[in-house]
């Protein structure tokens, strides 16, 4: 079974792609925000988390730095409206395995995933 956290505080976006990504191979987290997130990774074995930046509570730059302070290491999917090089650059930075700008390509997304899980 995979393990997929998706990270969004819109709900028709985390339910878009819940159906993008429908197999029965897949379990499905959700949080609507940053909290939420680190909550879910801290208490499931989550093997992949699709994250998208511009979130209440706590943004994705938090999750990132969050994750980094406790040394914990997922699979991340960075998903965002903001094209800008310098924030691309900085999700970058982080070793995410990809930052896609929203709403992603359905191909581009299976074959991340399809590399994380095998």
């Amino acid at each position: 079974m995979k393990n997929i956290l998706i990270a969004d505080d819109s709900f028709i976006m985390r339910n878009w792609l819940k159906k993008l990504l429908k197999n029965d191979d897949i379990k499905f987290y959700e949080a609507s925000n940053g909290k939420m997130a680190l909550d879910t990774i801290e208490k499931e074995d989550i093997g992949l988390v699709i994250l998208d930046l511009l979130m209440p509570e706590y943004d994705g730059f938090y999750f990132l730095d969050s994750i980094k302070g406790k040394n914990i290491y997922k699979n991340i999917i960075v998903l965002s409206a903001d094209i800008q090089d310098t924030t691309k650059e900085k999700v970058l930075s982080y070793n995410v395995k990809a930052f896609l700008n929203k709403p992603p390509k359905e191909d581009e997304l299976n074959k991340i995933i399809n590399e994380v899980f095998l």
